[in-house]
């Protein structure tokens, strides 16, 4: 078998937790059920599984993924409709898997600037499952773009996000 080409320093694989689908499926649900100013329409099965389980990623530990994160983000640079949103969060989606994690898909879907009630058109952002010290399982949505989470469907800057569908 492959080893992932980064890892992260001393990380055992006991940090691991395998879920299925099933409860992934039932955490996405509630998480795009959140109400907001945006309809979400997200049915889990909008999804495309590309693995039989996922592994959770650690809450506490993310921090460190992030500042990987930055090193890349550095050397990238947005190219309208060639190296735009969706390439972001495929790249992100494939930077965690690089880093041993298979914890984050691509959520695809549409964007409204929130000040206007305006459709801004089609977008691809990231979804990440989590696991905190306690156990519990979080799934949240995060902007590659603009490295910062999406709390409750709607960026820092007003943006509302609706997700349609997501590839793990």
């Amino acid at each position: 078998m492959r080893q992932p080409i980064l890892r992260m320093e001393g990380e055992p694989d006991t940090q691991f937790f395998m879920l299925g689908q099933p409860i992934v499926e039932q955490m996405l649900s509630d998480l795009l059920k959140i109400p907001n100013s945006v309809t979400t329409t997200y049915n889990p099965t909008d999804s495309w599984w590309m693995d039989d389980g996922y592994y959770a990623f650690p809450i506490e530990k993310f921090k460190d993924i992030l500042e990987l994160w930055h090193k890349w983000l550095s050397l990238i640079h947005y190219i309208t409709d060639v190296f735009d949103c969706d390439d972001y969060a495929f790249l992100f989606k494939e930077f965690m898997a690089l880093c041993g994690y298979n914890s984050a898909g691509v959520l695809i879907g549409e964007i409204t600037d929130l000040n206007t009630n305006q459709f801004l058109g089609y977008h691809a952002w990231n979804v990440i499952l989590f696991i905190n010290q306690q156990g519990v399982y979080k799934v949240m949505e995060f902007e590659p773009q603009l490295d910062d989470f999406v709390m409750n469907h709607v960026s820092y800057d007003k943006f509302g996000y609706r997700g349609e569908w997501i590839i793990w």
